[in-house]
């Protein structure tokens, strides 16, 4: 799941990344770590990613766009993305109990504060416990496809 509404990016494309484990609470490489509150926002981002795991299918373009609102609130939000951003905001407030963000890591851009829209996007992953990520081309395809 992208979450990076400015930048783009296409299936297919090659470039290096720094990744980041969410749970290791270093945010030293991401694109947006200095935004107030990265933190917070970054597990907002991470909670919504995680929910795809229980969620149906037809949820994870509002939850990719609250995702999206998260980082950039010129971002598109209709009524569904609201749902989501209202929902990961909740759970920010209630303090995450219990989400393992281990399960979560940000694949950023070496050139991470780029600001060319075409450079590519920062995106969050699922990983297994062998680091595999579940679905990988649906959820990139999910991030650059809504680009497109």
């Amino acid at each position: 799941m992208c979450d990076d509404w400015i930048h783009g990016g296409e299936a297919g494309d090659h470039w290096q990344a720094n990744v980041t484990n969410l749970g290791s609470g270093d945010l030293t490489l991401l694109r947006f770590n200095q935004m107030p509150d990265a933190d917070t926002l970054y597990k907002e981002a991470g909670w919504l990613l995680i929910e795809t795991e229980v969620q149906p299918q037809n949820q994870w373009t509002d939850m990719n766009y609250a995702v999206w609102h998260i980082f950039d609130s010129q971002s598109p939000l209709g009524t569904g993305a609201q749902y989501w951003l209202s929902a990961a905001q909740q759970e920010a407030l209630q303090g995450f109990q219990g989400v393992d963000f281990t399960q979560v890591e940000i694949l950023t851009p070496t050139d991470q504060y780029n600001q060319d829209p075409n450079s590519p996007q920062e995106l969050l992953t699922l990983v297994s416990g062998q680091g595999n990520t579940p679905e990988p081309g649906s959820l990139i395809l999910l991030g650059t496809g809504l680009v497109g």
